[in-house]
């Protein structure tokens, strides 16, 4: 979904793209999508603006090992803040156009997420998308808990998901749910 994203910003929009992962761990996945769109060596656009924010120096460090790697170290900056702390990562007149939240969810109770979705939504360029999941209701709940000794989390339906996107102001026929094959997760694409 964040290729197929990137790919048509790119096709109809000109100058930078700018994409926040928050809670970003390494985010190899978003990070190998903007290597390979903007390109190495004299191919090189840059044109994807990556911020990569966590609370976790570990998580940020392993980021950067990555970006090293994958040899897009101009293109990504990391900030070290919670997700709460939105001045550190959405300044005044920062545009975003593309955010993604995968794992966070998972553990705060709704009125955090309809606090951040609807802080998001104000600096989201319009046709930009917010991508975010949620574990659902499953019969795994109590082997995570009880066996594997994860902490607790809110398990919630694709309505709930849905819902937190049309109180932050987004309209219902630009949010689309992809429940995973195996039905334990949710992802929501919020559209402006």
């Amino acid at each position: 979904e964040f290729a197929a994203s990137m790919d048509d910003l790119l096709k109809h929009r000109g100058g930078e793209i700018n994409v926040l992962s928050i809670a970003a761990g390494s985010s190899r996945g978003i990070m190998e999508v903007v290597s390979r769109l903007n390109g190495r060596g004299n191919n090189r656009n840059n044109r994807i603006r990556l911020q990569m924010v966590d609370v976790n120096k570990e998580a940020l460090e392993d980021g950067k090992n990555l970006v090293d790697e994958l040899g897009i170290k101009e293109a990504v900056e990391f900030t070290r803040a919670t997700y709460a702390n939105y001045r550190r990562y959405l300044p005044e007149g920062y545009t975003l156009d593309f955010a993604e939240i995968v794992g966070l969810f998972d553990y705060l109770p709704s009125d955090r997420i309809e606090e951040l979705l609807h802080a998001l939504r104000g600096r989201l360029s319009v046709g930009g998308v917010i991508l975010y999941s949620n574990i659902a209701p499953n019969g795994e709940k109590d082997f995570t808990h009880n066996v594997v000794g994860w902490p607790e989390m809110h398990y919630r339906t694709a309505n709930v998901l849905t819902g937190f996107a049309e109180k932050a102001g987004f309209n219902s026929e630009n949010v689309k749910v992809i429940r995973e094959p195996l039905g334990i997760y949710n992802i929501v694409l919020a559209k402006k």
